[in-house]
């Protein structure tokens, strides 16, 4: 965002060095059109308009003479008022070696000037140009999208309790990734039915988390955290977690039984009751 705001900037300022340059040419070319106009207002000095005075015509005593004389007064008067100058139109005044020396002084400053606009003008408008033109590094990379994930379809099983009490399994397909389908089979079986896979529950203790998976000659050595060890439900629910959690894992064809762990460690029992977990147990040892 800034880089962008100091690429407007840069336009910005070298449009109005432009817009200077032509202002202070137009006023170079049009300079004699201005000066005539500041003479003509009065604000320069130059040609002005001054009237003479008009000079005095003799007064003529009221003598009485013959109406001849008369004739001849006014004949006079008559001819010195056609004789009477008109303005004079005054050129303008000459400028002095100083005022020339000045008038050089400036011109000569004004094209430094001028030079110094019009070149720092130009580097801006390249450097504009530079920054606004997209380069390869700044071309935003355009990524190949990701292909979604391989996914396995496993087999999850759930609790049924049908109206007598019995305790039965039922086993449910779930979509999950290919990447480490037994740790991801396990984590969704922990995470108990969806709505749609209707009358099944699990009697896996809430709140149980898979620590751990690995997999040798055929025995996937599950590690759970302390949750596991605590079930309401007494034996039964004891042996149906159990169940649940072989069954689903012996599914995949590389597992024959599982060893359960309990935060790492090998325990002979589950819980109060008694249920042996010191070996791997296989869906037949239950």
């Amino acid at each position: 965002m800034a880089e962008k705001k100091r690429k407007k900037t840069g336009i910005g300022l070298a449009i109005w060095l432009i817009v200077a340059i032509i202002i202070i040419i137009v006023f170079l070319v049009k300079w004699e059109t201005i000066h005539n106009n500041l003479i003509r207002a009065g604000i320069l000095q130059g040609t002005i308009i001054e009237k003479e005075e008009t000079p005095e015509v003799p007064k003529v005593e009221k003598k009485k003479e013959s109406s001849k004389k008369k004739d001849s007064v006014t004949l006079k008067v008559q001819e010195q008022e056609d004789e009477k100058p008109a303005p004079v139109l005054k050129s303008e005044t000459p400028k002095t070696e100083t005022e020339k020396t000045q008038d050089k002084i400036v011109e000569a400053v004004t094209e430094k000037i001028v030079e110094k606009v019009v070149e720092t003008a130009a580097e801006k408008v390249v450097e504009a140009v530079k920054e606004v033109k997209p380069s390869e590094t700044s071309k935003p990379k355009v990524e190949p999208p990701k292909p979604a994930p391989a996914t396995t379809t496993v087999k999850l099983y759930y609790v049924v309790i049908d109206a007598n009490g019995s305790v039965n399994y039922k086993a449910v397909n779930r979509t999950v990734a290919k990447d480490s389908p037994l740790t991801n089979a396990i984590n969704a079986l922990l995470a108990g039915p969806t709505f749609d896979e209707k009358n099944c529950t699990t009697l896996i203790p809430k709140g149980t988390k898979l620590l751990g998976v690995s997999i040798k000659d055929g025995v996937a050595t599950l590690n759970f955290s302390d949750a596991f060890e605590f079930n309401q439900d007494g034996i039964e629910g004891y042996l149906a977690q159990l169940k649940q959690i072989i069954n689903t894992a012996t599914e995949f064809s590389s597992v024959n039984s599982v060893q359960f762990l309990i935060n790492g460690e090998k325990k002979e029992y589950l819980g109060s009751d008694g249920v042996w977990i010191g070996t791997p147990l296989a869906r037949n040892s239950l």
